[in-house]
């Protein structure tokens, strides 16, 4: 039979998950219990042992009695769903196609998928929808989701709901290296990656939309098209950045959507600049067009999470036209353009 007070955190790769497991790792209140497969050193050895049985009784017997259980792991939903309800189940999503460009530079590191194009990696069955599955089963509007884009806000939730603080640490970030070449990811593979990623695209959304009302539920001010209109500024960095700023309340809630042509691709992560003097802030936020797979001439629009009359968009310039040294080399630059 669960037990009331035990927890459950769906560790999804590349979502914030290891920040958010030694955040709760912190807490003297709980007692994680770790599942990354088998053969990994942070899997719990009482796992490992009844993963051979699979007896829950033996398993739920020896858990501590003093204090509450976390199960933590790269696991589907579906593993302990018997074990915690929906309502004590925390996880944190990812831009879709953010995640798994981040996942495959992950493996690449480790050599896994060094040998791959990203062509191919977006390809194989396994690493499509990743999200979706993991998550299959579990009631999105019950559980405590958020964005990793959010974690403060998230982690101001999870207290709310469950009483939980979870301090905000940074683990894990992705290399510098890694940031810089993914301005450089082909566009027709990202593109590609979105088409067979469309189930997990919807959930995101629709796991932002959600997470949005509960913050609100909560008390927190979201950002609204009032303060929007005619204060936000939009540019392009090197043709590589999109860059926006927005001043709202020091204490508001910031969700820009990006998208493509009007097709919604991200949400963006704004950091505030608190005003000295008044309780309005600066919100900036930048996303490079590459994960969009923007192309010149596309339009990129920013729009607020469910105000679409909010939206501002400019136009991704095509490519100046260098200097050739001879008429041929103009010629065959018109010829690849």
């Amino acid at each position: 039979m669960p037990r009331s007070n035990d927890l459950f955190f769906i560790h999804i790769p590349k979502t914030a998950g290891t920040s958010l497991r030694h955040g709760l790792a912190t807490l003297p209140e709980l007692k994680l219990i770790c599942d990354y497969g088998h053969g990994n050193p942070l899997t719990a050895k009482m796992l490992k042992r009844f993963a051979q049985d699979g007896c829950t009784t033996r398993l739920l017997s020896e858990l501590p009695a003093d204090k509450s259980v976390i199960f933590c792991g790269h696991v589907h939903y579906s593993k302990y769903a018997h074990l915690v309800p929906s309502e004590r189940t925390l996880a944190l999503v990812r831009n879709p196609i953010e995640r798994l460009v981040s996942e495959y530079q992950h493996l690449a590191r480790r050599q896994s998928t060094a040998s791959r194009e990203f062509g191919i990696f977006i390809r194989e069955k396994q690493h499509q929808n990743l999200q979706y599955r993991v998550l299959k089963g579990l009631n999105i509007h019950h559980a405590l989701i958020g964005l990793s884009t959010h974690y403060e806000d998230y982690a101001g939730m999870v207290r709310h709901r469950i009483g939980i603080n979870i301090p905000c640490l940074a683990k894990n970030r992705t290399p510098r290296r890694d940031v810089q070449q993914r301005h450089y990811l082909r566009q027709e593979d990202i593109n590609t990656a979105f088409e067979l990623n469309t189930t997990e695209l919807g959930l995101f959304f629709d796991i932002a939309e959600t997470f949005q009302k509960k913050l609100q539920q909560m008390g927190k001010r979201i950002c609204t098209s009032t303060a929007w209109h005619g204060d936000l500024t939009l540019s392009l960095e090197n043709d590589q950045m999109l860059t926006g700023s927005l001043p709202a309340l020091d204490n508001d809630s910031l969700f820009p959507v990006l998208d493509i042509n009007g097709q919604p691709r991200a949400i963006a992560a704004a950091k505030k600049t608190k005003g000295k003097l008044t309780d309005v802030a600066t919100f900036n936020f930048q996303y490079p067009i590459s994960l969009l797979g923007a192309a010149p001439g596309d339009t990129i629009g920013v729009s607020l999470l469910g105000i679409p009359d909010s939206r501002r968009a400019l136009v991704v310039p095509k490519p100046s036209i260098p200097q050739p040294r001879t008429p041929q080399r103009l010629v065959q630059w018109l010829i690849n353009t």
